[in-house]
């Protein structure tokens, strides 16, 4: 029978010394019986090694670090096989895939939102840029006919403006009501009228 120490234990079992300590520890407090030397020191055989396997896959399982420990005790006293019951490990597979076709459904969701918001958006700009288009062609033509109406009046932006700065000149000017009398009547004219020449 060959004999290991605590530090061989723990590298076959790729646990911590202490998490070894601590596992024995459990399970001699539930029944199990581990040799010792004179010192006190636990000593491991192939068989305990197979004990400490037997609760590690236990607890890794699903089950509570009582039941894992009960079941392997009991395991080793009588043989028998101690196994999570199949219906949980079954359960809680059910409820993964429950779990991934839910997010599934989320994400198709959220995929269908994001494509309808896209769609809006793409609509909107469509708008604008009709909107944008049609600002463009109502300036172009106030542009265009107010160039019309210059020509056919035959008077250019220069001639307005010299028309503009003359009246503003005579408005200044103080005059005697006396001298407004007399101003015969071609002066009386108002500056559209001088401006057309009528």
């Amino acid at each position: 029978m060959k004999l290991y120490s605590p530090s061989d234990i723990a590298d076959i079992l790729g646990l911590q010394a202490s998490t070894l300590r601590k596992y024995s520890a459990a399970l001699e407090k539930h029944g199990y019986t581990f040799d010792k030397n004179n010192r006190g020191q636990r000593f491991y055989t192939d068989s305990d090694v197979i004990t400490l396997r037997k609760f590690i896959s236990l607890k890794d399982s699903g089950m509570s670090l009582n039941e894992a420990l009960e079941g392997t005790v009991m395991w080793h006293k009588g043989g028998e096989d101690v196994s999570p019951p199949v219906t949980e490990t079954r359960s809680a597979t059910e409820r993964s895939y429950s779990d991934v076709s839910e997010l599934k459904e989320m994400v198709h969701k959220q995929q269908e939102s994001i494509e309808q918001l896209v769609r809006h958006n793409q609509e909107l700009l469509r708008h604008i840029e009709q909107r944008d288009a049609r600002i463009m062609e109502l300036f172009e033509d106030n542009t265009a006919t107010s160039l019309q109406s210059s020509a056919i009046a035959g008077v250019s932006q220069e001639e307005l403006n010299e028309e503009l700065q003359k009246r503003d000149e005579e408005e200044e000017t103080p005059e005697d009501e006396h001298e407004t009398e007399q101003v015969p009547e071609e002066k009386k004219k108002s500056w559209i009228a001088k401006l057309f020449n009528r």
